[in-house]
Formats: C-alpha cells, sequence, structure tokens
C-alpha cells in the first residue's frame, strides 16, 4: 500500500462509504467460542488496516490469531524492510503466527494450484474457527487490488468453515473495535515504509479515525460466510 493511497479524500470519505454500503449494519461482538482464527491477506500491511481491531480483540480474549500474507509486498519496497515491519505489527497485535507464502507481489492467481495447497495446508494445521479474508464478490471499489481479490478467492475455494469478509461495500456486521483501536493504530504505524517519513503517526491516525469513526465509537465493517454444508 504507498503512502499516496492514504492521503486521497475519498479513500477515507465517510460519506461515500455509506454511501455504497447503506446505513452501519448492527454491532455484534465477536463469538466467544472462536478460539482460533485464520486471517488470510496478500501484502504487508493490509490485516492491520483492513480488521487489525478484531484481530486485536481475538488475541486479547485469548484467541490464537495466525496471519497469512500471499506476497512479501515487494512492490511497495524492499522485502526485507517490509516484513520487519509486518512482524513488529504482529506482535504489537498479539498474533500467535505468521505465515509469508511466497507468490510474487501483483503476481497472486486465485487458481493457482500452489497458493490453493498452502491454504488448504495451513487450514488442516491450524484448525481455525474463522476465516477472514477479503470480499472478493463485493469489494468495496476503491483500491480493489487483485491480489486482493485472488488470494480471498483461493482462500474461500478451500474452507468450507464460516469466515467474515473485510473490505465490503455488502457488511451485515460491525465489530466495536474502540478498545483495540490504540493497538490498531500502533500496528498500522509500524508499516513506516508505506508512509511518508513526516507525519506518519498523525497521518495513519487521521486517516484511520475517519474510516473507522462511528459517533463516539470506531467500528470495522464485514460481510458473514456461514459454513458450507459438503454434499
Amino acid at each position: 500500500m504507498h503512502w499516496l493511497w492514504y492521503t486521497l479524500p475519498l479513500v477515507c470519505a465517510p460519506g461515500l462509504e455509506r454511501a455504497l454500503r447503506g446505513p452501519c449494519p448492527p454491532v455484534v461482538d465477536p463469538p466467544p467460542d472462536v478460539r482460533r482464527v485464520l486471517a488470510v491477506a496478500a501484502h504487508p500491511d493490509d490485516l492491520e488496516y483492513f480488521c487489525g481491531g478484531l484481530l486485536g480483540r481475538f488475541a486479547r480474549s485469548g484467541a490464537r490469531v495466525d496471519a497469512v500474507l500471499a506476497t512479501g509486498g515487494e512492490r511497495g519496497g524492499e522485502t526485507s524492510r517490509r516484513r520487519a515491519e509486518q512482524e513488529e505489527a504482529a506482535r504489537l497485535l498479539g498474533y500467535a503466527g505468521l505465515h509469508w507464502l511466497g507468490f510474487p507481489d501483483r503476481g497472486v492467481r486465485h487458481d493457482d494450484p500452489r497458493l490453493l495447497a498452502k491454504i488448504h495446508a495451513l487450514t488442516e494445521v491450524e484448525r481455525p474457527h474463522l476465516l477472514l479474508t477479503f470480499d472478493p464478490d463485493h469489494p468495496y471499489p476503491i483500491y480493489a487490488h487483485p491480489d486482493h481479490l485472488a488470494v480471498a478467492r483461493a482462500a474461500l475455494s478451500v474452507w468450507r468453515g464460516p469466515a467474515w469478509l473485510f473490505h465490503t461495500r455488502r457488511p451485515d456486521i460491525a465489530v466495536d473495535i474502540t478498545e483495540a483501536f490504540a493497538a490498531k493504530l500502533a500496528a498500522f504505524g509500524a508499516h513506516r515504509s508505506q508512509l511518508p517519513r513526516r507525519g506518519t503517526a498523525q497521518l495513519a491516525g487521521w486517516h484511520l479515525q475517519r474510516r473507522h469513526r462511528q459517533g463516539k465509537r470506531f467500528l470495522e465493517l464485514y460481510r458473514t460466510i456461514p459454513p458450507q454444508r459438503v454434499l
């Protein structure tokens, strides 16, 4: 994610987002019986930006959170630096595992058998109760990155359990992340290579506050997918 993305007024215009997705959905708590979460994304900083508040809440409740990143985000900066930033963000939010799949940035294909096999293997090992990933069918139209859509389609094609989808224009639930917002902000700010050298914390904070504030609370929105029946 390049820092210019965060400076675009349309990206963090609450009125535009509400117009595209409609009224805010009901606010729910993370399910208490979810003790293992697998979050699948494309690049370093994706998870912190889109669902870091929920991941932080899960981790603080004692759930195991495993993060899966399809690429090293090399088109946005040096891979070693981006990995180090992601590791810092993972520590700040309390991820138990960080899994790098090694695919090229802007080169993820949803039907790549290697990608499908790697994600399937992780679901078999980690046995998550819930999967988090992008919404590939109803993505919020601004910044609908092809890697985001590809990794989500791949994950959902091999996963048969419940899923919550972020970066969606069809959310049906909201999660209150007010208590976890400071940790989300710190974890997102760890991706310093994706923000301008000056004013990093201020810009990240302004952007995320604009995007997630609903009255006196901060919310993340998701579209839920129930478990799929195996015929």
